[in-house]
């Protein structure tokens, strides 16, 4: 019964990752840049996109988060003086970033103040969030990936 169950759980997947490659990149052709965004930057780390299709790019050494607009015009600096190696946005708009100096996970308020909101991280190099608003931590120093509720 067990084997049984293995293999329908592999025929299974099988058959969601052909039905969606379908819809997938799967050449350089099939990438078509419609534009370039260049203004302002020093040297982009991670990127990330809220509800309004802003564009968020963490540059480590400019030393802050480069808000853009979905045209790609340059809205505002942020978190200026810290050290951005990651960047999430929650499903209800909020900035994360990770800060590869001191390891640390900051909330970036509406006003631009930064909250800790988590200090068990070395060097959280990515995160996400899930629709259930949990944020992943990929730490290349602790080699693991961390989980947090929002």
């Amino acid at each position: 019964m067990m084997i049984y169950i293995r293999k329908l759980s592999i025929l299974l997947c099988s058959l969601l990752i052909s039905a969606s490659s379908l819809y997938t990149q799967s050449s350089a052709d099939d990438f078509i840049p419609l534009t370039g965004i260049a203004d302002g930057m020093g040297t982009p780390m991670r990127i990330a996109v809220d509800a309004q299709d802003n564009i968020y790019v963490a540059d480590v050494n400019q030393k802050c988060i480069l808000k853009y607009d979905a045209s790609g015009s340059l809205v505002a600096t942020l978190a200026e003086g810290t050290f951005p190696v990651s960047i999430a946005i929650s499903p209800n708009g909020d900035i994360y970033y990770g800060d590869g100096l001191n390891g640390n996970i900051y909330n970036l308020g509406a006003g631009g103040q930064m909250e800790e909101f988590y200090t068990g991280s070395q060097y959280p190099s990515s995160m996400i969030f899930s629709p259930d608003q949990v944020l992943y931590v990929a730490d290349n120093k602790l080699k693991k990936v961390l989980s947090a509720h929002h």
